[in-house]
């Protein structure tokens, strides 16, 4: 009984289960006028990225252990 084995040099199997990433992004600003001259700006603002994509290895496969793709990694980035 043969079996098929990775037959690539770097171990790497694509998954086509990935699903696309998301970035989800939200902001709140104030503008105030001083005088003829100036005047006052603040803003805040939130990104949310998802289902970013991270490679994770998969330990006890059969025959050999492979490296594969994955929606695992998200990250969060706030400002003011």
């Amino acid at each position: 009984m043969d079996y098929l084995t990775i037959q690539n040099n770097s171990n790497y199997i694509n998954n086509p289960n990935l699903k696309p990433q998301k970035t989800i992004d939200y902001e709140l600003g104030f503008q105030q006028k001083l005088n003829s001259y100036s005047s006052f700006k603040m803003s805040a603002f939130v990104r949310e990225m998802r289902n970013m994509i991270q490679v994770t290895r998969v330990n006890g496969a059969y025959p050999e252990t492979y490296f594969s793709y994955g929606n695992y990694d998200f990250g969060t980035v706030k400002g003011l």
